[in-house]
């Protein structure tokens, strides 16, 4: 119909006397005529009010659309502008309130029989679109569309890709909101921080760790005591975990005696356990095992244990007596009932400890400013006590770090052990069995230790890694060809193997014998196992590569002599720094 109807001047004066009519007996709305008298409605509409125009009178939205039924009947040509009761509705319909009096004025006032009535309707819903939605940026949405590109930045191609948007100046908008009160804001201002430092890196940009003030602080989250997913703040004091994983760290600090305490700020209301562990506490992130799951530690649950359900910005005290043998958990100053079970089996060594599910964040006070809520009795504190040097404060990014491990060099006779000193003892089974199962065991790692020093097998596996190390590169991205060459691999050496075994051992099972060894492993020689570690463990296979290309580019060991035993001896560290909380 375009944007305005042609019609009749003759039959609409006639049509409009009808309606108004009708609209006057049925008591539904003033009449419109009486609205209607400062201006003519069949003067030409202009737009606004002209100087020579009086001043109208506001009119509701229930007669600006009678006004326009009226007034509609006598638009003839489609380039007329249109009526003032149409501009003003258009105007009122610029906000959500407006548009919808807008439509229930459509449908309260204009009647069924009118002819006009849908034309009327559908010429004001064009006019008057519904407003463009103000899309809000809620701090939830913004936290999670962090984590996600955190979570897409994993490869190489994503993160550059990434990078390339500008992403970074986002962020460092984004990192002011670090010290909010906000809490939601708190978390996207961490988590910027966090991407800013450690992926997404902006030029001229000072990392946080090169600039932040630690003077004050003495006592700190332990970034060589925690497990590999969780992130700890520049200063040291605040930790997140956006893993899958039951991510665990413990402070810096060790008491054997004595009175301490300190306290957290929870940041979120999820799974977290915070308190007390020890050396001996076993973490296992992957297995969900964390602070408090066993008998050397002991954790307070807020949420779980509903002590602290939806518990954003409360603060939880936690109080060792070592004199007493007790620990007392208070919540915003609030005393629970003291634990003593954990003394029964460890008394002192005690680290402040805590464990992480997925987004849980909170803050970690050891005294370096005053407590919320300290306890009536006399305590000390990690921060008064506690030493740090400089380069113990340094919280290093990701890429930093990386960056140091790379400039390691283990020598290639160095023990296998400590990795520093120069290896003097070889250690073998002794040949010892109780059983005839344990014999056969005991003599398949004896063929296996004959097989993997024999010039032939040293020089297949050579053979196979010229062929492929230089598609291999030190980064976290993993491509699709290191599933194929692995693959390959696992059956040209696996083949070998299990062919050389069955000419010593008649009916031998490669499949038996990799069962046996998982309850055996401890028995295994370490160049043995780890060997056999690369059939089942991508990342030691990944990182016999890595070792063997910097080797072959001059930046590494020497691999040439030995080559299963000291690449191999390397990779099989893999695991141990993923668990290095566990004891």
């Amino acid at each position: 119909m375009g944007n305005s109807c042609i019609c009749r001047d003759d039959s609409g004066a006639e049509d409009s006397v009808d309606t108004h009519q009708q609209q006057s007996e049925n008591n539904a709305v003033p009449t419109a005529d009486m609205r209607s008298q400062p201006r003519d409605p069949v003067r030409p509409p202009r737009r606004g009010r002209g100087p020579h125009e009086p001043r109208r009178k506001k009119q509701n939205v229930d007669g600006l659309v009678l006004d326009t039924l009226a007034v509609i009947r006598t638009l003839v040509d489609n380039d007329q502008e249109p009526p003032y009761s149409m501009i003003t509705l258009h105007e009122m319909a610029e906000t959500d309130e407006g548009w919808l009096d807008v439509v229930q004025s459509l449908i309260r006032v204009i009647p069924l029989e009118d002819p006009l009535g849908p034309a009327v309707i559908t010429l004001l819903l064009d006019e008057c679109p519904l407003p463009t939605k103000k899309l809000q940026s809620h701090p939830t949405v913004m936290l999670f569309a962090l984590i996600a590109l955190e979570k897409f930045a994993q490869t190489s191609e994503n993160k550059l890709t990434i990078s390339e948007s500008s992403i970074s100046d986002r962020l460092v908008t984004l990192e002011s909101w670090a010290d909010e009160p906000d809490y939601l804001k708190r978390q996207v201002g961490f988590c910027a921080q966090w991407s800013l430092d450690n992926l997404f890196l902006k030029e001229g940009r000072q990392l946080t760790y090169e600039k932040v003030d630690l003077i004050s602080i003495r006592a700190m989250l332990n970034s060589n005591d925690v497990s590999e997913y969780l992130k700890i703040s520049p200063h040291g004091l605040e930790a997140r975990c956006d893993a899958s994983s039951f991510e665990s760290v413990r402070c810096t600090f060790c008491v054997d005696a004595g009175v301490w305490y300190y306290e957290v700020t929870v940041v979120t209301s999820g799974v977290m356990q915070i308190g007390w562990a020890t050396r001996d506490s076993k973490f296992l992130n992957h297995e969900g095992y964390g602070i408090g799951d066993d008998e050397y530690s002991c954790a307070y649950d807020g949420c779980r244990q509903l002590i602290w359900y939806n518990a954003r910005r409360d603060t939880v005290g936690f109080l060792l007596d070592l004199n007493e043998k007790q620990m007392i958990f208070f919540l915003n100053g609030n005393q629970l009932p003291p634990e003593k079970q954990v003394f029964s089996s460890t008394v002192s060594g005690f680290f402040a400890a805590a464990s992480f599910m997925s987004y849980q964040q909170c803050e970690f006070n050891f005294g370096a400013k005053p407590f919320k809520y300290p306890p009536s009795m006399k305590f000390s504190t990690f921060n008064d006590y506690a030493f740090l040097t400089a380069e113990e404060k340094i919280i290093l990014p990701r890429h930093r770090r990386l960056a140091l491990l790379k400039q390691v060099s283990i020598r290639e006779n160095c023990c296998s052990l400590c990795c520093d000193e120069v290896a003097d003892t070889q250690l073998k089974p002794c040949g010892h069995s109780s059983s005839a199962s344990d014999a056969e065991f005991d003599a398949v790692v004896g063929y296996l230790e004959d097989i993997i020093m024999d010039h032939e097998f040293q020089l297949l596996q050579r053979n196979f890694m010229d062929k492929y190390y230089q598609e291999f590169e030190d980064t976290e991205e993993n491509k699709l060809i290191y599933t194929l060459i692995f693959n390959e691999y696992i059956s040209l050496v696996e083949k070998y193997i299990e062919e050389q075994l069955l000419e010593r051992i008649p009916g031998f099972s490669m499949a038996a014998f990799t069962t046996t060894l998982q309850h055996h492993k401890d028995e295994v020689a370490g160049d043995i196992f780890d060997m056999l570690l690369t059939f089942t463990d991508f990342l030691a296979f990944k990182e016999m590569f890595l070792d063997y290309r910097a080797e072959k580019e001059g930046r590494g060991l020497d691999l040439s002599s030995g080559l299963v035993v000291t690449s191999l001896c390397k990779s099989s560290a893999v695991p141990a720094s993923q668990n290095n909380l566990r004891h």
